[in-house]
């Protein structure tokens, strides 16, 4: 009785969000990637022995497509203790590219993992476990952001990935490529292109690196850098391209600091996300180059900030993220904000008495109108250095309604369902070729028709009274119309 009970509420949660997707609109536009976020504190848990989750997000995907994971923050460990982190589809960790770690103190961390899922319930995790290293206490304190993106397959908006796994490699001299993935862009747009993971250098060497369209990288922000010691580290650029193939690179190189041995290991992933021209309100990013900055101010210094102007409800997420230089002996807050002002636990993360690598992520509800996002730095609590420090890295902001815009405004495809709510047969009426379904509320296909006329009748008298969904295809897009049946 009881299984039956648990399952009947899974029917009824997914019934709810996917009603949530169309009950306040008649159409899935496929120029928006949906997002999910939840903020994650965790302050001074038991994560020794096996995975704890400290975050999860459950998302009811309307139909097949890609995810793009994302786990960041701050981790504070006990001194000799190795805390593993890692954004995942199951309540564990794997190996290399599959997680990142931090050690013996604080440290930012970021973590991106893409999964292919079929329309329905999936649930992703945000999960850390003391591993190896284990002559501190087991405990840990981690404040963040889990964050899952979806990508319905076919759309006009697409993420593609790559894991990094590159072992012992000589990187001194030349810039060395050490991951690529290549789009096919359909039309002209941009992509948001982000490298993250984690690196063991030599120890007395610097790498440099970097998320970028060429083999190459470029100062400052076009780049970051792990200095003599194993860090997690995230690279965020932007770039405009045109229709066609387009490749882009994690690039990594031992410059400056050399007298170490030149070699080093990375795992971690090159993700470029893809948003064609024409939706680019929905993504707005700058690049933060801020050199030999006095942060020791109040309110905290303004490194950088972006507005974007939402068409109607909604909800945003804030990313910052890059390298910092601080001075020995001060602590560097960092943030991703709607303020010019940060929050504590999850609203910050900081670097302290040297060179480090940031993320940091947040998710705001939004009304329609312009609102403005900040990245923002402080030096807070230690403050034994200069109070002096270099920033480098970049903000992105990413909107995406809550309720679906209608497809009409946005697409090249002039659609007609009719009669709506029908009771034995309904029209399909189409200016292109294309591939027609009709889905069940959970997401299950029960009706499949490759239609190369203009006009299309479809028979549902058999089909019981209910919501049901009509999935058209095209080669360029897919629109989904919400169908009530008699």
């Amino acid at each position: 009785m009881k299984q039956q009970i648990i399952k009947c509420m899974k029917k009824i949660l997914q019934i709810f969000v996917l009603l949530s997707f169309f009950g306040l609109s008649n159409v899935y536009a496929q120029n928006y990637p949906l997002f999910w976020s939840t903020g994650i504190l965790q302050g001074n848990i038991y994560v020794r022995g096996t995975p704890v989750v400290v975050g999860q997000i459950t998302i009811v995907a309307p139909l097949a497509g890609t995810v793009l994971v994302h786990f960041d923050g701050q981790c504070t460990a006990s001194l000799g203790d190795r805390i593993v982190l890692a954004a995942s589809s199951t309540t564990n960790w794997v190996g290399n590219d599959g997680c990142v770690a931090v050690y013996d103190s604080i440290g930012s961390f970021s973590h991106s993992r893409t999964y292919m899922v079929s329309a329905g319930s999936n649930t992703f995790y945000a999960v850390a476990e003391n591993y190896i290293d284990e002559s501190g206490t087991g405990y840990a304190s981690i404040y963040g952001n889990l964050s899952v993106e979806f990508f319905p397959s076919g759309g006009n908006t697409f993420v593609t990935q790559t894991g990094i796994v590159q072992t012992n490699i000589n990187v001194r001299g030349t810039p060395v490529t050490v991951g690529q993935v290549t789009i096919n862009a359909p039309s002209a747009g941009n992509v948001l292109l982000r490298f993250d993971g984690q690196c063991f250098p030599s120890n007395g060497d610097n790498i440099v690196l970097a998320a970028s369209n060429t083999t190459n990288w470029g100062v400052n922000d076009g780049s970051t850098s792990v200095l003599s010691n194993t860090s997690s580290f995230s690279h965020t650029r932007y770039y405009a391209v045109s229709a066609g193939n387009n490749i882009f690179y994690a690039v990594a190189q031992n410059i400056g600091a050399t007298s170490g041995t030149g070699f080093a290991g990375f795992y971690g992933s090159l993700t470029a996300e893809f948003f064609p021209s024409g939706v680019n309100d929905f993504v707005a990013f700058t690049g933060v180059s801020q050199s030999y900055i006095n942060v020791r101010v109040t309110p905290p210094y303004n490194c950088g900030q972006l507005s974007i102007n939402a068409p109607t409800t909604g909800k945003v997420l804030v990313t910052f993220d890059g390298n910092c230089h601080a001075s020995h002996g001060d602590e560097i807050v960092l943030a991703a904000s709607n303020s010019q002002n940060w929050g504590v636990n999850d609203g910050n993360v900081s670097v302290s008495n040297t060179d480090k690598n940031f993320s940091h992520t947040r998710s705001y509800d939004v009304t329609p109108g312009i609102h403005t996002y900040y990245a923002v730095a402080q030096n807070y609590v230690l403050t034994g250095g200069t109070g002096i420090t270099s920033i480098y890295g970049s903000l992105n902001v990413k909107f995406t309604p809550n309720t679906l815009t209608d497809v009409d405004e946005i697409n090249n495809i002039n659609v007609s369902v009719y009669p709506n709510p029908a009771n034995d047969v309904i029209n399909i009426e189409l200016d292109k070729d294309a591939n027609i379904e009709v889905l069940d509320i959970l997401g299950q296909i029960i009706k499949t028709i490759n239609n190369n006329n203009k006009e299309t009748t479809i028979d549902i008298k058999n089909l019981p009274s209910g919501v049901y969904f009509v999935r058209i295809t095209t080669d360029k897009e897919i629109i989904t119309k919400k169908l009530i049946k008699n």
